[in-house]
This record gives structure tokens, sequence and C-alpha cells, in this order.
């Protein structure tokens, strides 16, 4: 069950008071996880359409990611598009080459965009 909200301008809130306890016990393990290097945030998720802009190209080009990997050595994100992968494509990529909306894609096809 949820414990938090947030309200349309963007700030969280807890539902009830009731569940403080449970919510910064949650928080907690979060923040653990984060400082033992378990705790990863993804650009996006397995099913998601992603827009690559290529030098050269008119149009961007969508791809569905069908997996996401970390690499052996813990860095790396890959995302996984049928038969080839972008690696360390949350850090690198995200806004210089991969984007998560077609409007952004085609902004960086135009030169709209700067580099990240």
């Amino acid at each position: 069950m949820r414990l938090t909200g947030r309200t349309k301008g963007g700030e969280a809130y807890l539902y009830n008071m009731a569940g403080i306890e449970r919510a910064i016990d949650k928080l907690a393990a979060y923040e653990d996880a984060e400082e033992q290097g378990r705790l990863v945030i993804l650009p996006c998720k397995v099913g998601d359409t992603v827009f690559l802009a290529q030098v050269g190209r008119e149009e961007p080009f969508s791809m569905r990611v069908q997996g996401i990997s970390i690499s052996a050595s813990g860095n790396d994100v890959i995302l996984h598009f049928g038969g080839f992968p972008i690696t360390n494509a949350w850090g690198s990529e995200v806004g210089k080459t991969l984007y998560l909306t077609r409007e952004e894609a085609e902004a960086a096809l135009k030169g709209e965009t700067e580099d990240v």
C-alpha cells in the first residue's frame, strides 16, 4: 500500500499520520540501499518507447525497450532493443543521442537543444 502522494503542484505528502513509522522505515531502507550502491533509478521501464536522434537523419528513430540490465562492473545501465544494447544509456546517452520523448529528439536533430 502506498504511504505517500503528491499534490497537483508536485509536493509530497503522507496519506495519514498513522503510517509515519512505516514511511520512515521505508525511506531508511531506500537510503541504506543507496549508500550501499544497490539503488538505481532508471530513466524508463521495459516496454517504453525511446527515440534515437542520429546525425544525418531527418526523423528520430523510435525503439521499444525490451530489457534493462546492469553491467558486470555495476557502473553502467544497459538498455536492450532487440539485437543491440545501448550501454550507459541512462548516464551518458539520455539527452545526447537517446531521448525519452519524440519532441526532445526532434528538437535535438534541429539543433535546438544544448548537450547536457
